[in-house]
């Protein structure tokens, strides 16, 4: 259950991330002055890119931790 959650998670983020790039691409093509405008849309890919690392990281954590022997992969912390 927690597996398919995070792969919605995953899919929904990175829909999200391929919507703001053509945000970007459409602001992009109709204007050149607002740069602020810019800065936000950029800063919204940026921010996806980096949710969707974190939750591909947390998923092979998460399936390493299930398949070593010793239980867990922070045991010694």
């Amino acid at each position: 259950l927690l597996n398919l959650h995070s792969f919605r998670l995953l899919k929904f983020l990175i829909i999200v991330e391929i919507i703001m790039i053509i945000i970007f691409i459409l602001v992009n093509l109709c204007t050149i002055k607002y740069e602020i405008c810019f800065s936000l849309i950029y800063l919204s890919i940026a921010s996806c890119e980096a949710s969707i690392g974190l939750s591909i990281l947390v998923n092979i954590l998460n399936f390493e931790d299930k398949n070593n022997v010793k239980g867990g992969i922070f045991i010694s912390f």
